[in-house]
């Protein structure tokens, strides 16, 4: 992970449970941190934004590399990662 991105422990429970709600986790714990902290809610559409450019560099590198169908193998199993 760069230093634009930091990891967030969640119980296995709780993140079963928001996935079988049909949830975006990533979102619903962005927002939910924003509403919070009293923050603008265009902090959300830039937090999005940037992580949305952060999986875009990572997948040119791959295809940079000659591996453009390991991007987004590495997505999914970043996302499967408790």
């Amino acid at each position: 992970m760069g230093e634009d991105v930091v990891l967030i422990e969640l119980p296995r429970a709780i993140y079963d449970r928001i996935k079988d709600l049909g949830l975006d986790i990533e979102d619903l714990l962005t927002y939910s941190i924003i509403k919070a902290a009293g923050l603008d809610p265009g902090e959300l559409a830039k937090a999005r934004l940037e992580l949305a450019e952060k999986y875009l560099r990572e997948a040119k590198e791959y295809v940079a590399k000659g591996d453009a169908a390991q991007a987004p193998r590495r997505r999914i199993k970043r996302l499967k990662r408790p």
